[in-house]
């Protein structure tokens, strides 16, 4: 059982991801339509305080939802998810679920 240290914790880290997860929809939002390279993102919402290991996370749990499509820069090739990639090598833009949830049509408590 989690102690309230350990539970405060994991809601701080949460709230984090959730914040993290926001700034990079929105940020791709509003560079919607085109594809934009993730690592130009990132250097932007560094800014944020949004550093290279929780921007990893977020663009992984937002690929693996389907709230961001990636592909590579050099030759456009879909990418599901980060496992065999690294997000400097890719770009990324909303796609059609992801535009759903910024605008409201369905809501998800780890993206603020």
């Amino acid at each position: 059982m989690m102690d309230l240290k350990e539970k405060l914790l994991a809601e701080m880290k949460q709230n984090e991801l959730a914040r993290a997860n926001g700034r990079v929809m929105r940020a791709l939002n509003v560079l919607y339509p085109k594809y934009n390279s993730l690592r130009g993102i990132q250097i932007a919402l560094s800014d944020d305080g949004i550093g290279e290991e929780l921007y990893t996370a977020s663009v992984d749990f937002l690929a693996l939802e389907g709230y961001i499509l990636l592909r590579t820069v050099k030759d456009h090739v879909p990418v599901p998810d980060l496992a065999d990639h690294s997000w400097v090598d890719l770009e990324g833009k909303l796609s059609g679920k992801g535009t759903r949830l910024l605008e409201g049509g369905m809501k998800d408590n780890l993206v603020n």
